[in-house]
């Protein structure tokens, strides 16, 4: 037991030698991972349509920093005004370092219609990028089953027309129309349908049947039905039936329909016309008078009206009705031209004997208008959009004998209100003489417009160049959409904000930009221009300064074009001044020197300037491996800007301790963090332990360890210095972190205050903007002055690698702050600088 006890004594001065030598190795820290979702593989389409109750989509999951991640992934189904349908419980995923993993999520009992998906990563999650995304939503589309059938009877239109298709204008149909009949298919479903539809008609012993092939109905939308007979319907009742064929889903008794109709007598009038004129007794340009007599020689009495026209204006539209058996004349005139006039049954129905429709010719020597290049207009100011003008040109040259004038005429054909004419000026040429007619149209409607030329002259003829048609499309009318983002106020620059434009797709258009900003009395635009815009967003930046104002005002207006729907003023509110916090940790624990596992308490004091806000927060403390050591809330402030709030926690393992705070508050993260000495902790034996021993070990051990930073101190001053002959008690200082005083430093960004060692100079970055500022410590003149002594000497010193000491060890020094490490010199792996808490590979400094 003797020869045990003196191997006892002998090892504890050993023990306490490894345990300085340990103190002075740097700690490596581990690096949280980050998870991301990969948008390039993600399985989720958006407005993706299936049948199914039972839908499943996959995703991919990344490690973007290199370490390990914990990941949770949370998905919601909901309807598109936001009503949560079902949530799936959330999956735990734990990835390693880079690590890439598919997950497959699925999802049951889907109604039907929309559906909206939302995917949200959460835990240890990485920045989302253009690729990359911690947060997404689609929208998905469960289809209601094939639902086709037609309308009720009762929905059927059908109307009189005559042999070559046109309607008659009767409220009824009679005896001797033809007649078309309308059925209305209706697709209730959210599958397109496309079959064939068989009709059947009879009438006075006549039977017709009709197939309409590739009939078409869109989904949840409808189409007709229509046919038209091929003989001539005689009074009374008249048969008919519709069924559908083809794919028709279940049947919901709606595949067929059928029904009668009345056929009506045919009470016509006869009518007998006589067209004259003075055109015998009138030269070119004066007033051609023309007489129009009418004769109703039928059983019924004439209701309708007559047209008469020439080929680019209505001369006469009658409104009196002709008893049956009496006549009416007319007059009307216009400028004497070479020209044929038309009478033709505008309204109602005649007999087929009738001698309308009735013309007269025109012969009379005057201007003629013939073409100069083109037979065709050519157009401008394409492509268009809905309140958009096209302009037609067109070169004319005047053939005729006589001055005349001409102008162009431009009509949509397809009717509503574009349908009123568009003139050009008139154009006066003499004889032999060309010059150019034009016009311009509006398009009112956005779609296909086919639209009509034509020339017109009042006292000339036209050669070949009467009109014609050309189909043009117009696209949507071009809104403008106005936004303005990115809204804040600081003390230095004041108000700064960003506007954007979204001009639909088409073209380029010209605005005028106003912006400016709103108070209570009135409004003031600070700048106003035009700028072209082109489809797509654009954004301008403007910084206003210190301005006393409610709001931000942008307006635009059009220049030379319709601007569509939306608003053209925006405003946002200009922000008010914000509170800033910051927190501050005491470097002295109580006790100083806490052990593992022992209780101790941080001074932390918590401030904030600018305008005195009540809000508090609550405030984790973690270690240098993100364990949460403790967690409370923040105390009241009172009357002051400045709280003190003492902390308990159990001391965490490691001789170097490094301590982090975050204070969540108002919506933000502020953060700090101080690195600890830990104490030694004792150990009672049951036997008496040998403090002579222990006495002369700790002895021992300070003095070995004084000896080697003495002897490391004077290779760094050998290599620095040279020959220099300078005393040895004028040597700088050991550069131990460990026993600065510290200082505060302020950001010169967002004013937060950092605790920096009082003799550190260089890069210190900022943890709540990330802005990095230079600073210099208070030795750093003294350091100047004894670098310019031994420029010379440096500048003849070759650089080496560092040389390892007797104990195995080398020095690195930190590549952001110069502070001097030492290491075992086979160690490769991560360091972790004490001073600036910079992480680096340990191998690239050697």
């Amino acid at each position: 037991m003797a020869g045990g006890d003196g191997a006892v004594e002998r090892r504890v001065p050993l023990l306490i030698v490894a345990l300085f030598l340990v103190a002075l190795a740097p700690s490596a820290h581990a690096v949280a991972g980050a998870g991301v979702i990969d948008l390039n593989s993600f399985g989720l389409t958006d407005y993706d349509t299936f049948s199914s109750e039972n839908y499943s989509f996959t995703l991919e999951l990344h490690e973007t920093d290199g370490g390990p991640a914990d990941l949770d992934l949370n998905v919601t189904v909901t309807t598109l005004e936001g009503v949560i349908l079902q949530t799936l419980p959330s999956q735990s995923v734990n990835l390693t370092s880079f690590e890439q993993r598919n997950v497959t999520v699925s999802l049951s009992s889907l109604d039907y219609g929309y559906s909206l998906i939302h995917l949200e990563l959460s835990g240890e999650v990485g920045v989302e990028t253009s690729t990359q995304s911690v947060n997404l939503s689609r929208t998905i589309q469960r289809l209601r089953p094939l639902s086709i059938g037609f309308g009720a009877a009762g929905t059927l239109l059908s109307q009189g027309i005559d042999s070559l298709g046109a309607p008659t204008g009767n409220l009824s149909v009679n005896d001797g129309d033809f007649i078309q009949l309308q059925l209305p298919v209706i697709n209730q479903g959210d599958v397109n349908w496309s079959g064939s539809v068989d009709v059947h008609i009879e009438n006075g012993g006549q039977h017709e049947s009709m197939v309409l092939q590739g009939m078409s109905v869109e989904a949840m939308s409808s189409t007709y039905a229509t046919v038209t007979s091929s003989f001539r319907l005689v009074e009374g009742s008249m048969n008919w039936s519709f069924s559908l064929n083809g794919t028709l889903g279940e049947d919901n008794g709606a595949h067929v329909q059928n029904g009668s109709l009345m056929i009506l007598p045919p009470p016509l009038p006869l009518l007998t016309t006589v067209l004259s004129s003075n055109s015998a007794e009138v030269n070119a340009g004066e007033d051609l008078i023309f007489e129009l007599n009418v004769t109703n020689s039928g059983d019924v009495d004439f209701s309708g009206a007559i047209q008469c026209s020439s080929p680019s204006q209505i001369l006469l539209t009658t409104s009196t009705e002709v008893p049956s058996g009496s006549f009416f004349i007319w007059q009307f005139n216009m400028t004497a031209k070479p020209v044929t006039v038309e009478c033709i049954l505008q309204e109602g129905r005649i007999s087929a004997a009738s001698t309308l429709p009735h013309e007269i010719s025109i012969e009379i020597e005057s201007a003629s208008f013939a073409s100069a290049g083109s037979t065709t207009p050519s157009l401008t100011g394409g492509p268009w959009h809905q309140g958009d003008a096209l302009r037609a040109n067109m070169l004319i040259r005047n053939v005729g004998d006589l001055e005349g004038r001409v102008r162009m005429v431009l009509m949509d054909q397809d009717g509503g209100l574009s349908n009123q004419p568009s003139t050009g000026d008139w154009v006066s040429l003499d004889s032999g003489e060309a010059g150019e007619v034009s016009a311009s149209f509006i398009f009112l409607q956005p779609g296909e417009h086919s639209l009509h030329w034509s020339l017109e002259s009042d006292d000339g003829s036209l050669a070949g160049v009467y009109g014609g048609n050309f189909t043009l499309p117009v696209n949507e009318q071009q809104s403008i959409g106005l936004d303005i983002d990115q809204l804040t106020w600081s003390q230095e620059s004041g108000v700064g904000f960003e506007i954007s434009f979204d001009l639909d797709e088409g073209k380029s258009r010209d605005v005028l930009v106003q912006v400016g900003y709103e108070t209570a009395e009135s409004t003031v635009y600070l700048y106003e221009y035009t700028r072209t815009l082109e489809q797509g967003t654009h954004t301008e930046a403007f910084t206003f300064g210190h301005i006393t104002a409610e709001k931000i005002v942008l307006k635009v207006s059009s220049t030379d074009w319709d601007i569509g729907p939306g608003a053209l003023t925006t405003t946002a509110s200009v922000p008010a001044e914000r509170t800033n916090y910051w927190i501050e940790m005491d470097p002295v624990p109580a006790p100083i020197l806490p052990v593992e596992g022992d209780s101790a308490t941080l001074r932390l004091t918590l401030r904030q300037s600018g305008p005195i806000s009540a809000t508090t927060g609550e405030i984790i403390l973690k270690d240098a491996y993100d364990e949460i050591l403790a967690t409370v809330d923040s105390p009241a402030w009172g009357t002051s800007q400045t709280s003190a709030l003492d902390v308990d926690l159990v001391w965490p393992k490691g001789s170097n301790v490094v301590i982090h705070a975050v204070w969540v508050i108002d919506g933000e993260l502020v953060t700090v963090q101080e690195s600890f000495v830990s104490g030694e902790s004792t150990t009672e034996d049951s036997n008496s332990l040998p403090w002579g021993a222990v006495v002369w070990g700790i002895v021992s051990g300070t003095v070995i360890a004084l000896a080697l930073r003495l002897r490391m101190n004077r290779e760094e001053s050998a290599t620095e210095v040279g020959d220099s002959t300078e005393p040895p008690s004028k040597s700088k200082p050991s550069d131990s972190r460990t026993n600065q005083e510290k200082v505060e430093v302020q950001c010169p960004k967002c004013d937060r205050r950092l605790r920096v060692p009082s003799d550190y100079s260089g890069s210190v970055g900022c943890p709540d903007c990330s802005n990095k500022f230079e600073v210099q410590g208070v030795a750093q003149h003294e350091r100047e002055q004894e670098s310019t002594d031994s420029t010379q000497a440096d500048a003849a010193a070759t650089p080496s690698k560092p040389q390892a000491s007797k104990d195995g060890k080398i020095e690195i020094s930190c590549p952001d702050c110069a502070q001097t490490l030492r290491i075992p010199s086979s160690y490769d792996g991560s360091v972790r600088c004490p001073a600036c808490t910079k992480v680096f590979k340990a191998k690239d400094r050697k």
